[in-house]
């Protein structure tokens, strides 16, 4: 047997091909990966729609009807009932044509490039047993980053 030298360590090419493989899989998943945090940052506004959909539910409840005006989630937003870093406005709409209507229109912000500026409007509907929304009909967000709820 020949006394061969042992390989002391990797090889420039292995090295680059190492490299070139990480930068491949990287251009894959960092893309991927800002889709799930904007998604995850819609789904934390629209909990903070679910919790103004709750104040109006719970008032439509004591009085049989809805608020003529935004007074019931401006006092929540006051007090910190409703916050959310990715909502920069929460506004609620009553319906002129029908008292048992209503929608909720959430301004986003903070979130990533064409998502912010845009809206989550939660239209609802009290007619029924069940208090409703439905979050696909105006909304201005791309349908990629919608809850579930909403496409």
């Amino acid at each position: 047997m020949k006394n061969m030298k042992a390989q002391q360590g990797f090889t420039l090419i292995e090295l680059m091909i190492v490299v070139a493989i990480i930068g491949i899989l990287a251009s894959v998943a960092v893309p991927q990966y800002q889709g799930y945090v904007a998604r995850a940052k819609v789904m934390d506004t629209y909990s903070v729609a679910g919790a103004t959909k709750t104040l109006l539910a719970g008032y439509f409840n004591d009085y049989g009807e809805f608020p003529a005006d935004g007074s019931v989630e401006e006092t929540a937003i006051e007090d910190g009932i409703i916050a959310s870093e990715y909502a920069s406005a929460v506004v609620y709409a009553p319906d002129t044509s029908d008292p048992n209507k209503g929608s909720i229109t959430i301004t986003m912000d903070n979130v990533i490039g064409d998502v912010n500026g845009t809206f989550l409007v939660l239209d609802f509907d009290a007619s029924g047993a069940t208090f409703t929304l439905d979050c696909a009909t105006n909304t201005t967000i791309p349908d990629a980053y919608l809850p579930k709820e909403c496409k």
